[in-house]
């Protein structure tokens, strides 16, 4: 209300004090003039009149500058610099030629306006930041997000009491940060009979070729050129064109053999495409006359087995374990062999400069028929040579185990065949089984003491059966019966060897004498009530109350009733 005093306060210090009038209005006007260009919070502290409480206004906020805003300001956009060297080392101030190329996305823009001023930088028409004008009347801004490749129109306004000035004058600078990959597209024969576009590995008897492809316009072109050895010899630069197509000749070759070029540039932003890439090869010749022969077959073809229990040649209709054979023979040096299973290509390999060559399938082959032939291509025409004469053959590298299937008594006057766990007084018995056809079958004996034989091996014939008569008597341990545990494990053609079999027990009795009686019946039967309130014997037809009565009777020891 009317009377009170009010405090007032500017940045949290005291100014002086102002009393509230009969309209509820009051002013302050501060005895010492603020200062200039600087930001000032007023707050008032009044106390309650029905209280204690103090009670403080919301901040209020302004900003001193020299000109009342009657005064235009005044700005200018001077310099843009770029301070990434870049591969050619160029920093510094861009031109303003309406093109400002530049591979620096963060430039520093500087200029001048009145000093305190706020400055706002606009790319393209779009605010991408401010900057305080410093004491001196300068100012400087650098982008803090990078700025797009491509073409930037940069202007600066500053910010008065009435709002933004004009714009500067656009600055346009192109933000170039990346270098497309130079490309080499032909190698042009221009020598000989045959002058025609060069493919990558292919002939020429020009020993200056010449070199076209594109790359990014202006930029530089660095042609490195590698010699027979592999060895880089030197490179050379040329300029793309407006249109980005360039040309180069290369120093004439000295000796016959490879050469190839790698490409790499630096646009006229200073970025670097270092890497070659593919390398371009051409294999110089002395001799304008194409090569149009064609290749002899490879000879002295040899298929070798290096797996298993058995490493040796594979014959023709052979047999191996091994699923990744070697093939090798002889070729003209330089040609390349190409290897056919079945009549498909499953790869190639190089002749070596002695004439040599040799080559392993990378994947494995399956098991089943095979047949290995080979062509011979002529590398610097391409003509092949017949086919050489096929080594076919089996790939075998399972073997399943064998099974004993029997094993024969032939002696006393029980005679057959003893099951598994059976008994036998025949002390040379005959095992019989079954295996992989041709395959030879060990069989192993172990005595009860466990003591092991192992008899010499036998084959199994054309439908996998085999026999084998056991050498040496069983009844060593003659007296009690003893168990005799026979086992039996499988060796192919191929040179696989199986898994055991399954064991085939038999007990071996001393006497030859088979028990041939008939028991007699059993005698005494009585079946016995053993639940509820009467528990008793049951009679012939009678009734019980025990779902589990039990029968109990007389018969000769060991029998089983």
């Amino acid at each position: 209300g009317a009377g009170i005093v009010i405090s007032i306060y500017a940045n949290t210090e005291f100014l002086g004090h102002a009393t509230i009038g009969d309209d509820g209005f009051w002013s302050f006007t501060p005895e010492q003039p603020l200062e200039v260009n600087q930001e000032y919070i007023f707050q008032t502290l009044v106390q309650d009149p029905g209280s204690d409480a103090l009670l403080i206004s919301l901040p209020y906020k302004v900003y001193t500058i020299e000109t009342n805003g009657d005064v235009p300001a005044t700005i200018s956009l001077d310099s843009i610099v770029d301070n990434i060297r870049g591969f050619y080392g160029y920093t510094g101030a861009l031109p303003d030629d309406g093109r400002g190329l530049t591979n620096d996305a963060h430039p520093d823009l500087s200029g001048k306006a009145n000093a305190g001023a706020r400055v706002n930088v606009y790319d393209n028409g779009t605010l991408i930041g401010s900057t305080t004008v410093g004491a001196d009347g300068s100012w400087k801004f650098t982008p803090a997000t990078a700025l797009k490749d491509g073409t930037h129109v940069l202007v600066a306004t500053v910010v008065t009491a009435i709002g933004e000035s004009s714009p500067t004058a656009g600055f346009t600078i192109t933000v170039d940060t990346v270098n497309s990959q130079p490309i080499l597209d032909t190698v042009q024969d221009n020598v000989g009979t045959v002058q025609t576009l060069v493919s990558n590995g292919g002939l020429t008897d020009d020993s200056r070729p010449v070199l076209t492809g594109h790359a990014e316009a202006g930029s530089r072109v660095d042609i490195h050129v590698f010699g027979p050895n592999g060895k880089a010899l030197y490179y050379q630069s040329v300029t793309a064109g407006n249109d980005g197509s360039w040309t180069y000749q290369p120093k004439a070759f000295t000796t016959h053999g490879n050469y190839s070029f790698g490409i790499t540039g630096i646009d006229q932003a200073g970025n670097a495409w270092r890497t070659y890439g593919d390398k371009f090869t051409v294999k110089y010749v002395g001799s304008n006359q194409d090569d149009t022969s064609v290749p002899d077959a490879a000879t002295g073809l040899v298929l070798h087995d290096d797996v298993g229990s058995i490493k040796t040649d594979i014959q023709n209709k052979g047999i191996t374990d091994d699923s990744k054979p070697t093939l090798s023979g002889h070729a003209d040096a330089g040609d390349i062999v190409l290897v056919y299973d079945n009549n498909k290509v499953i790869g190639s390999a190089t002749v070596a400069s002695n004439g040599n060559w040799s080559f392993t399938p990378a994947t494995a082959l399956n098991d089943g028929s095979h047949s290995f032939t080979t062509v011979v291509k002529n590398v610097d025409n391409g003509h092949t040579s017949a086919a050489s004469a096929a080594i076919g053959f089996t790939v075998d590298t399972v073997i399943t185990a064998p099974v004993i299937t029997g094993v024969w008594d032939n002696v006393g006057t029980k005679t057959g065949n003893v099951a598994n766990g059976g008994v036998t007084d025949d002390i040379l018995p005959k095992i019989s089984g079954t295996a992989e056809a041709g395959s030879m079958v060990t069989i192993t004996l172990t005595g009860p003491a466990g003591q092991r034989y192992t008899y010499d091996a036998v084959q199994a014939d054309q439908n996998g059966n085999w026999h084998y008569y056991v050498v040496g008597e069983l009844g060593w341990t003659a007296g009690n019966s003893r168990a005799f545990t026979f086992t039996a494990t499988a060796a192919d053609v191929a040179g696989n060897v199986s898994h055991s079999s399954e064991k085939y027990v038999i007990n071996y009795v001393d006497s030859n004498q088979d028990d041939t009686s008939v028991p007699d019946a059993a005698t005494g039967l009585v079946l016995h009530d053993d639940v509820g309130s009467i528990k008793t014997d049951i009679q012939n037809k009678g009734i019980t109350d025990d779902s589990k009565p039990a029968l109990s009777g007389h018969a000769d020891a060991g029998d089983i009733v």
